[in-house]
């Protein structure tokens, strides 16, 4: 059965937030990647890049000047980039999605049209929402998960227990939610 729209559109601004962080943890690999540097010529450098796709190939690229070629860490950062970037075409996908109603006789649910560009249809177009929006919110914790693991440990600051990981934040958040659906 279909869910309600607000649970589709919760999970929908999930899939963002944790898209964004995402993006925000290979911004951090990358200046990790270029410690000598000042910071405001690595931001310029990452700037100048208009897409996800396009700063990840300079990740690895600046990546494989840095790290032994076929080192386990090189090899580990081609595949974790390669699954960003498929699970950015699902992410655009639903992002950039033309939402339609869609109604039975029991719930209004919404879904993704195939979109106005036959050239160019949503590849979410007409599949089930629900098993697409949870299979981007498994992947993007796990790849969050992942992202950090490359980060080196940082320490905590005198007077706080451990750092607030991403994966720690998305639980947290998630029991916020799962409260007040319940409520």
């Amino acid at each position: 059965m279909p869910r309600p729209i607000n649970a589709i559109l919760q999970q929908v601004g999930l899939a963002n937030l944790l898209w964004n962080r995402v993006e925000d943890l290979w911004y951090l690999y990358f200046t990790c990647l270029l410690p000598g540097a000042e910071r405001p010529k690595v931001d310029a450098i990452y700037r100048s890049l208009d897409s996800g796709n396009r700063k990840r190939a300079l990740i690895l690229n600046v990546a494989a000047e840095s790290l032994a070629e076929g080192s386990t860490q090189l090899t580990h950062l081609r595949t974790l980039i390669a699954k960003t970037n498929d699970l950015a075409a699902v992410r655009n996908a639903l992002m950039h999605g033309q939402y339609e109603l869609v109604s039975d006789s029991e719930v209004t649910t919404l879904r993704i049209a195939r979109g106005g560009d036959s050239t160019k249809p949503n590849r979410l177009g007409f599949v089930p929402l629900d098993r697409e929006l949870n299979n981007l919110l498994t992947e993007a914790k796990q790849l969050i998960a992942e992202i950090e693991g490359l980060l080196p440990a940082v320490k905590p600051p005198p007077g706080v227990e451990s750092v607030l990981t991403t994966v720690a934040w998305v639980q947290l958040l998630e029991e916020a939610l799962a409260a007040e659906s319940t409520q």
